[in-house]
């Protein structure tokens, strides 16, 4: 015997004692509403995730001052596109295949909001005004068509306690970026702390 769940009704066998009340199954709304136009107004970081045509999965940060997240209208919001790594997965990604989903972060706060809908890539110019930030606005934005949203409930960020740095995990024994580049990379023409230099370089130059 396998201990591997391959059909719904094994599924629906294992997590019957955890079916949830009435009303919180179709607590989606397919609009943003005023409680979530305020959340994502106070949200520094949004997880965006995106999947290409073969249904590989990408998962990108994006993070700005809080409220750097525009909502256009009840139905649209405006994600700014930073500088970051250059690999583009996340915007190949939309042109091949418009689903997304995000999950908005608030410090502090333990629920977040899930919202997921179909997004294209804008470069206008009135639209990329709205992100400027220090002066610079992005050369592209991606636009969220609402389709699903509704807030997650605490319980994942109370269990991890993240928000409480008593019980925050020791990172000294973890390798800096630099060095588990190096390694993985096998870089031999550069040294990690060289690599370290040149990131924190970037980090100081952000926009």
């Amino acid at each position: 015997m396998h201990h591997y769940i391959e059909t719904e009704q094994q599924l629906d066998e294992i997590i019957s004692i955890y079916r949830p009340q009435p009303g919180k199954a179709d607590k989606q709304l397919d609009f943003i509403d005023p409680h979530a136009k305020a959340f994502i107004a106070r949200s520094p970081l949004v997880l965006l995730a995106s999947a290409d045509p073969g249904g590989r999965i990408d998962v990108s940060p994006r993070g700005d001052p809080a409220g750097f997240v525009q909502v256009l209208d009840d139905h649209t919001i405006l994600i700014p596109d930073r500088k970051g790594n250059r690999r583009l997965d996340a915007m190949r990604n939309i042109l091949a295949n418009p689903r997304v989903g995000t999950l908005f972060v608030i410090p502090g706060r333990e629920d977040t909001l899930r919202l997921n809908g179909r997004a294209r890539l804008t470069c206008d110019p009135d639209s990329l005004a709205l992100c400027t930030v220090d002066g610079k606005a992005p050369v592209l934005a991606i636009e969220v068509s609402v389709e699903e949203l509704y807030f997650h409930c605490a319980r994942s960020l109370l269990r991890g306690k993240l928000w409480k740095p008593e019980y925050w995990p020791d990172t000294s024994g973890l390798a800096t970026l630099g060095a588990a580049l190096h390694d993985q990379l096998k870089l031999v023409d550069v040294t990690a702390d060289e690599i370290d230099a040149d990131l924190d370089a970037a980090n100081r130059n952000l926009y």
